[in-house]
């Protein structure tokens, strides 16, 4: 999995460089905001979710039930 993550990210780098690329050098800032935009913001809520604490999940749903709890077993 972590082989996929790499190159995932390395894909998604390589599509910024050629929308910054063409766009820059037509000019067109507002088109590059506009295509940029999505991937900064899919970019920070990845970094988000990796800093936060583990959260317990309904395994019937998939909803998040809340934090995360331990159990002990004497």
């Amino acid at each position: 999995m972590r082989k996929a993550q790499v190159e995932g990210q390395e894909l998604l780098a390589r599509t910024v460089v050629l929308i910054l690329a063409h766009y820059i050098v037509t000019g067109d800032i507002e088109t590059t905001r506009r295509l940029i935009g999505p991937i900064d913001r899919q970019q920070l809520a990845i970094a988000e979710r990796r800093r936060r604490q583990p959260t317990d999940i309904n395994p019937d749903t998939g909803e998040d039930v809340g934090e995360a709890t331990i159990e002990l077993i004497d």
